[in-house]
């Protein structure tokens, strides 16, 4: 009886650990490119271009360019790695999403200085074209900026 359900419990999990294998190699495949090339668009828009995601297959890691220079993670400074990370959040979104699923966020420009939160509030209004964004925030700088993005709706909530 304890050898039947050790050989049950290995079987699930051979099962398990195959299909797991099969929908990760479909998702690189097929997925990845599609979230790369999207986080690379929205880190462009977050930085002015200044930064974009360095798709060079040679590399195991994620990095990025400025220029000629290409940055590994440990590179980067705090503001450019919360930038990438939100870049590459709303990629999967959108990509897995297929467009159809609400993106939620609160408060995620908070580690963001001044011109971060703009270049984010910008690339957040550019996939509110293509999907419904709620930003929830309690910075007022945030509210600031987005209130000055043609397109972008603020709702204040108050304490009545």
């Amino acid at each position: 009886s304890e050898l039947h359900e050790v050989l049950d419990e290995g079987a699930v999990g051979l099962l398990a650990s195959a299909i797991a294998d099969a929908a990760c190699e479909e998702i690189y495949s097929k997925v990845q490119p599609g979230v790369i090339s999207t986080a690379d668009r929205f880190l462009s828009m977050m930085t002015d271009d200044l930064y974009r995601i360095d798709t060079d297959p040679r590399l195991q890691d994620l990095s990025v360019r400025s220029g000629a220079e290409t940055k590994s993670i440990g590179a980067w400074s705090s503001g450019l790695r919360a930038q990438v990370l939100l870049s590459i959040k709303l990629a999967v979104a959108k990509e897995m999403g297929g467009g159809e699923v609400p993106v939620i966020l609160d408060d995620v420009l908070l580690p963001f200085d001044s011109e971060r939160k703009e270049g984010a509030c910008r690339a957040l209004a550019e996939l509110s074209s293509e999907m419904q964004v709620l930003l929830f925030t309690c910075d007022a700088e945030t509210v600031d900026i987005c209130s000055r993005i043609a397109g972008v709706s603020i709702v204040r909530m108050t304490d009545s």
